[in-house]
């Protein structure tokens, strides 16, 4: 997994690619942490470039998720394709987060 952390205006944008697993927890962790940092109201999870994840991947949307709204902000996964937007859609993650279409 590859990441990236960007800012536009009160959005915080996280871009991520490739597979989201168990392995890569201390990547996400890191890519967590910028996040906090910039305590954002909307942070964008860009996921049209993430090609697979597992249970584990998405758990760790759920910790991001509890960062932010500890200070009042809302995570948005954006972009889901094939795989993921199945497994997204699967595992019932509107009824968390808001999702937008690519």
């Amino acid at each position: 997994m590859d990441y990236a952390v960007s800012q536009n205006g009160a959005e915080t944008i996280v871009s991520l690619s490739g597979n989201i697993g168990f392995t890569d927890h201390p990547i996400f962790k890191r890519a967590v942490e910028e996040v906090a940092e910039q305590k954002a109201s909307r942070v964008i999870v860009e996921l049209n470039k993430v090609d697979a994840i597992d249970s584990a991947g998405l758990s760790m949307f759920l910790i991001m998720q509890d960062k932010v709204r500890k200070f009042g902000g809302e995570v948005i996964l954006r972009g889901a394709r094939d795989y993921v937007e199945r497994v997204v859609d699967v595992v019932n993650f509107s009824a968390l987060f808001t999702i937008e279409k690519a």
